[in-house]
């Protein structure tokens, strides 16, 4: 039975069109047998290999592969002819007309007793993850040598600091010490200053140690641990009227030891900055959504900052207020941003002067 002329007509241009759209594609188009050669291969092909397409179909592929994938490429080809498997984004690299050899990926599909394929070059996407890989690895070295350095030289300087401020200790209790007045005060100035030091090395090698420790993650109330530096902090200075407003069991999955730094550092930010206002100071825990993240956070209406300044606020020893205004060694945020990073979250801030602060994190 004869199709009518129309139809015959549908089915010739269809096919002149499929045609077109081989030659005209811009990726990789191949169509390949079992036995290890192309039969058709379209323009995209020859242009980004250089062989002309006579001696892509006249040898095996796997000429044209390199040596150390050939054995990967074969694993492939088996999938599809043995167990009819698609091939998504399978990597493997071709030689070209000029002996370079360029990354090819693959989409592949078994139809009878071909393979259709598709492929694209992606060299330069290869190329350019194998360098942002070695820039990693190389940033990694370095900040373990960092680390390393940081906690050598703050132990060290830990003997030496405390001889200071124990001789000096010993020369101010002395009653039969010939120190004028004026000497006197010199040397209490060297002693504090020796003691904030020391402050300032323990912090250090606190935050150098946080490289060294592994994560322990469970289960972890944060609510507790808030209401229990909220406790701490009244305790110490009941004189201070503060109204805590803490989210009920606000759990989150972490190592609750590196956790329970992150609050107190939050919450005791919160209530240092906030101890000088005249107004009734509220300090806030509790939590949000943004675009399906949970985000945790920690507000307080005290001094807050100026946001231009956001850039210093987790660097070691960057601080935004003076020690004569607040005391502090400037490693609280750097520690809590190491350690929330470790969890593989963020943190940031939002605030103003004069009208406090909120901290923001994710875990």
């Amino acid at each position: 039975m004869k199709m009518p002329p129309s139809q015959s007509v549908e089915i010739s241009d269809l096919k002149v069109e499929y045609e077109r759209f081989f030659e005209a594609s811009l990726d990789m188009l191949c169509i390949s047998s079992y036995d290890g050669h192309f039969k058709k291969v379209n323009p995209a092909f020859e242009k980004t290999l250089g062989f002309p397409a006579e001696e892509l179909c006249t040898k095996s592929y796997l000429d044209f592969i390199h040596p150390d994938d050939i054995e990967r490429t074969l694993d492939e080809v088996k999938k599809q002819l043995l167990m009819k498997q698609h091939v998504l984004s399978f990597e493997n690299r071709y030689r070209c007309k000029d002996g370079s050899y360029k990354w090819l990926s693959w989409t592949s599909a078994p139809v009878g007793q071909y393979m259709y394929a598709v492929a694209r070059d992606v060299t330069d996407a290869k190329l350019a993850n194998d360098e942002l890989k070695k820039a990693r690895d190389a940033l990694q070295i370095m900040n373990s040598e960092l680390e390393s350095f940081s906690y050598s030289v703050a132990h060290d300087l830990r003997a030496p600091v405390r001889s200071i401020a124990g001789f000096g200790a010993t020369i101010l209790k002395d009653p039969e010490s010939a120190l004028s007045a004026e000497s006197r005060k010199d040397l209490e100035r060297v002693l504090n200053a020796a003691k904030r030091m020391g402050v300032l090395i323990d912090s250090l090698l606190k935050l150098s140690q946080l490289a060294r420790k592994d994560l322990v993650k469970q289960p972890v109330n944060l609510s507790i641990f808030v209401r229990d530096v909220a406790n701490e902090l009244q305790a110490l200075n009941p004189e201070r009227k503060v109204s805590f407003v803490i989210a009920e069991d606000v759990i989150v999955d972490g190592d609750p030891e590196l956790l329970r730094m992150v609050i107190s550092n939050l919450v005791g930010n919160a209530w240092k900055y906030s101890s000088k206002s005249d107004r009734d100071i509220t300090i806030e825990f509790g939590q949000s959504n943004k675009d399906g993240v949970r985000v945790l956070f920690v507000r307080d209406n005290g001094a807050g900052f100026d946001m231009k300044y956001k850039a210093k606020l987790f660097g070691v020893f960057q601080r935004l207020h003076s020690n004569q205004e607040f005391e502090g060694t400037g490693v609280g945020l750097a520690t809590t941003q190491k350690i929330i990073l470790r969890h593989g979250g963020r943190i940031w801030a939002s605030a103003a002067p004069d009208e406090g602060a909120t901290f923001y994190f994710t875990l």
